[in-house]
């Protein structure tokens, strides 16, 4: 099973390119109060946990890359795919995230994006700040350990054991942060 995997270039450059610009003028984005979580757990001292979704392929909630208008992100998920040597069909969520600028060491929620055993991926869209951190627990706790940092820069790409708790930070010297969120079954 794959622990945590950094590739950097992971996409043609003009193919990254082209989902940048979609990201910013053709994306249907969604607000959310709290962008690693459905609950509202924001609390006075950290009310920054906010962002902005756009879920391109959900089959659970009828959603597909063809009836989002993401149909250009196939070929992205089949180079996972192929490149991890992952089943065709294999990726049963995909979704944009966008955190936007807000004061320094905003952190989100340590989370699963699903408690039973997946690969989740991380692609960053763009240049920015605010590190996704991977921790080396698999089960919630008070106290969570580092286990890898990394810093978001356009086209690199992040694959580990989607069983980690992770958590990402917004920028606070970008004024956003954009990337795709996928998960793929075991």
């Amino acid at each position: 099973m794959i622990d945590v995997e950094v590739i950097d270039n992971f996409l043609d450059e003009s193919y990254i390119d082209f989902i940048e610009q979609w990201s910013i003028v053709g994306c249907k984005w969604q607000y959310r109060p709290n962008i690693s979580s459905y609950h509202i757990m924001d609390t006075p001292e950290s009310p920054w946990r906010h962002g902005l979704a756009f879920t391109t392929h959900d089959p659970k909630r009828n959603l597909d890359f063809q009836n989002t208008n993401s149909s250009f992100m196939i070929p992205y998920i089949l180079k996972v795919e192929q490149t991890f040597g992952f089943s065709q069909n294999s990726c049963y969520r995909s979704r944009f995230d966008m955190t936007l600028i807000s004061p320094e060491n905003s952190m989100h929620d340590p989370h699963q994006d699903f408690t039973y055993p997946h690969y989740a991926s991380i692609l960053y869209i763009n240049d920015s700040d605010g590190d996704t951190v991977i921790y080396n627990e698999t089960k919630f706790c008070e106290q969570f350990t580092e286990k890898q940092r990394i810093s978001p820069k356009k086209n690199r790409l992040v694959i580990f054991n989607g069983l980690y708790f992770h958590t990402g930070h917004s920028p606070n010297k970008h004024q956003n942060r954009i990337l795709v969120n996928s998960n793929y079954s075991v």
